[in-house]
């Protein structure tokens, strides 16, 4: 599927709000409060919304804590994080 830089936007505000996220320095991250994972606070989990570059893909999602890396948005659910 691909995503136009509209869906890009409209995805991005979305998870903005629904996380309380707030972007990073370079604008291409969301940075999320609480892991769900490792249950880290102080926004150190980190959703990728810039345009794809090299390895990095829109959703791609990292923790800096625990170092749990997923390869899209779709598996940062409440269900993802009780595995």
């Amino acid at each position: 599927m691909i995503i136009t830089p509209e869906m890009q936007r409209s995805i991005t505000e979305e998870l903005l709000y629904d996380f309380s996220g707030k972007m990073d320095g370079s604008r291409r991250n969301i940075l999320i409060q609480h892991c769900p994972f490792c249950g880290h606070d102080g926004f150190k989990y980190g959703i990728y919304v810039g345009n794809n570059l090299g390895k990095k893909r829109f959703g791609m999602s990292n923790c800096y804590h625990c170092n749990r890396r997923y390869g899209s948005c779709l598996l940062y659910t409440s269900d993802a994080a009780d595995e």
